[in-house]
């Protein structure tokens, strides 16, 4: 009988392809776990971006409210003030209207919620009447050079503006999730 060299001896059998399964079972796993991390780092990244995107939609929609409210607050006070629907007097610091004298502390927290709700004047969505924001007017007194003395105050009517702050703040995002407060000073009149 003659033996074939390839199959003779004691080595061949012991090296099949029966030892070599358990390595590429080992690499698999591997390759199975390294492929999770990442599909995990992915979902992880990808809330992030969503989360993201949210807070900066948040943000535009309040600044635009907010926006919308200055303006409102200032077409209301040139409009006021023109037709005379608003005098000295009605800067009390209520119903939105506020005296801001130098000798005073601030009349809002533009940070404070609770302020924006007590003092502020709502500004309202056309489309479906909900409140976008807030504004408050603010009397800032006379600017201008003033004259020498005051009787020449009494005669020098129209050289001196009245001064005013409107602030706003404007919500975005559902229940107010954010919000932003926008200032302008406008110098009018004189109505004063």
């Amino acid at each position: 009988m003659h033996t074939s060299p390839s199959t003779s001896g004691p080595c061949a059998a012991t090296r099949g392809p029966a030892h070599q399964q358990g390595i590429a079972l080992l690499i698999v796993l591997v390759m199975l776990v390294v492929i999770g991390l990442l599909a995990v780092t992915g979902v992880e990244d990808s809330q992030l971006q969503t989360r993201m995107a949210v807070n900066s939609r948040n943000f535009e929609q309040s600044y635009y409210n907010a926006e919308t409210s200055l303006s409102i607050g200032e077409r209301a006070l040139q409009e006021g003030l023109e037709n005379g629907a608003w005098e000295l007097g009605d800067f009390d610091d209520s119903a939105g209207l506020m005296l801001a004298l130098p000798e005073d502390a601030p009349p809002i927290n533009p940070l404070s919620e609770a302020d924006w709700q007590a003092n502020g004047i709502d500004t309202l969505d056309d489309d479906d009447g909900a409140v976008i924001g807030a504004y408050v007017i603010e009397y800032l007194g006379k600017v201008g050079q003033p004259p020498l003395n005051t009787s020449n105050e009494l005669n020098a009517v129209g050289t001196r503006l009245d001064a005013f702050r409107v602030s706003a703040m404007g919500l975005g995002g559902g229940n107010g999730a954010s919000w932003t407060v926008v200032q302008s000073e406008l110098e009018l009149g004189p109505y004063f």
